[in-house]
């Protein structure tokens, strides 16, 4: 098997669900991975970037 996958998000609020004080985070998603192999011995490689990132936090204020 071979396949790459591209990824660009610019919507973060999914990103509330991994912290409660995370409140309106904004930034870009960048990404790309390969998959090679077979599916019993997959290979996977590939670089995910967090890009101008800004949050308000509750913690902090």
């Amino acid at each position: 098997m071979t396949g790459e996958l591209y990824t660009h998000i610019s919507q973060l609020f999914w990103l509330e669900l991994f912290s409660p004080d995370l409140v309106r985070p904004r930034g870009i998603v960048r990404g790309h991975m390969s998959v090679r192999g077979t599916r019993s011995e997959p290979l996977m490689a590939g670089q995910l970037l967090l890009e101008e990132f800004q949050a308000n936090c509750r913690r902090w204020g």
